[in-house]
């Protein structure tokens, strides 16, 4: 997948408020997050308790999840990266390759015109088996990333404008599978924590207390 062609369409700029944020429950366009082919759900949870993000992509349909700050925002340097970490689950009823699994990208540039920009990628190796049917703590530093454009000088003092979770374009099965957990931890200014949870709506105070001492019991109403 060719990523700098799609760059303008599919970067989405946040709202106010927000920006970083730990627990994410709604992959809301206008506090900039864009999806394709991915869903908050408890499918492939990390536990009893957790849910995460469900990714199913078809040959020719990627799946994708981008997020972007407001106003042309910045995450950190590229310099200032110390590591990357996401949890990510392959399910065994994928048909895709055996080293096939999610990868991960930084839209990166020299300056706020974006006048210069690329994405930065890792992939996992081509030469190993991606595990399935288990959680797998990806962690990553700045080695392991590779500028997609090679006639780009990528230098410590670009600027990451865009994060991208995805599946590859040309992958000749489908993906079922899932990321959670996300930390990606900058020396200078604030850190990224995403926890992806499906949203739960709380019972209306005034119902709980009718309930008394019965309260934590579910109720159904048909």
């Amino acid at each position: 997948m060719k990523m700098c062609a799609i760059a303008a369409a599919t970067i989405l700029a946040a709202a106010a408020g927000g920006a970083y944020g730990d627990t994410v429950s709604v992959l809301d366009p206008f506090q900039g997050w864009g999806a394709l082919g991915m869903d908050i759900t408890t499918t492939y949870a990390p536990d009893l308790q957790d849910g995460s993000l469900e990714i199913n992509s078809t040959p020719g349909n990627p799946a994708m999840l981008v997020r972007q700050l407001l106003g042309g925002g910045v995450f950190g340097t590229v310099g200032d990266l110390q590591t990357v970490n996401f949890d990510w689950y392959k399910d065994s009823s994928s048909g895709v390759g055996p080293a096939e699994t999610v990868e991960f990208s930084m839209w990166v540039a020299s300056n706020l015109d974006i006048s210069q920009n690329t994405f930065i990628s890792w992939q996992f190796d081509s030469n190993s088996v991606a595990a399935t049917d288990q959680w797998i703590t990806q962690s990553l530093t700045l080695a392991n990333f590779t500028a997609e454009d090679p006639s780009l000088t990528v230098t410590g003092d670009w600027q990451i404008f865009g994060l991208i979770w995805r599946t590859g374009s040309s992958w000749s099965g489908n993906f079922n599978g899932a990321i959670d957990n996300v930390h990606i931890d900058f020396a200078n200014g604030a850190d990224i924590n995403y926890n992806f949870e499906p949203q739960v709506i709380p019972l209306p105070s005034a119902a709980w207390a009718g309930l008394g001492g019965l309260a934590l019991i579910p109720i159904v109403r048909r």
